[in-house]
């Protein structure tokens, strides 16, 4: 049992648990967790510098997440095992209680959770730097020191995304830094044909 009850925890924990819960039981790396609640910054239309976003190493990094993150383990509601988060057992039923603001808010944030989740680590980012970079001029991505090498194989990234059906043709064209007509030659080159699944 968690040793302060779910009514006690403040806004940003209880963003973080309803975020992490979205994922459906999907354990995510601290990455990921920091790129679901950036993304749910914008859901919320809130500015995530008002929850402490900076430019940082894989790009866009709170210390007020990890905090808040690292609270509610030594709470007991989330546990922390080979660097992968989860709910804890204990806690699972209340925390499927949580409440968003409003529920298209919910539903908003539930589809980013689980789809960030279900991403590897260079598509996550790929996706998170190409739309820093045409939203915000890539201000969060000043500190990233792989921002050169995921933006340098962005193409097969996206072709990755694509042929996985995790991202539409039109998707993939904008992470690739292409137009369709020129990623549908680079399928066409890689493979033969345009993949459609």
């Amino acid at each position: 049992m968690a040793s302060v009850s779910i009514d006690k925890l403040d806004q940003l924990s209880l963003l973080i648990l309803f975020a992490i819960n979205a994922t459906n039981g999907k354990a995510l790396n601290e990455t990921h967790l920091q790129k679901i609640m950036f993304q749910t910054m914008k859901v919320l239309k809130t500015n995530p510098d008002n929850v402490g976003y900076r430019a940082h190493y894989f790009g866009p990094y709170s210390d007020m997440i990890k905090e808040s993150k690292d609270s509610l383990e030594s709470l007991g509601y989330i546990t922390e095992k080979n660097g992968k988060i989860v709910i804890s057992d204990l806690v699972k039923e209340k925390v499927t209680e949580i409440k968003p603001p409003t529920e298209e808010i919910g539903f908003k944030i539930k589809t980013v959770a689980k789809y960030l989740s279900e991403l590897k680590h260079d598509e996550l980012l790929l996706m998170i730097y190409c739309d820093d970079l045409d939203i915000n001029d890539g201000r969060y991505l000043e500190n990233s020191q792989i921002k050169n090498e995921i933006m340098n194989n962005r193409v097969p990234i996206a072709i990755g995304m694509y042929r996985s059906g995790k991202i539409s043709i039109g998707r993939a064209a904008e992470l690739a830094g292409t137009d369709i007509r020129e990623f549908q030659n680079e399928l066409t080159k890689r493979f033969g044909a345009v993949y459609v699944n």
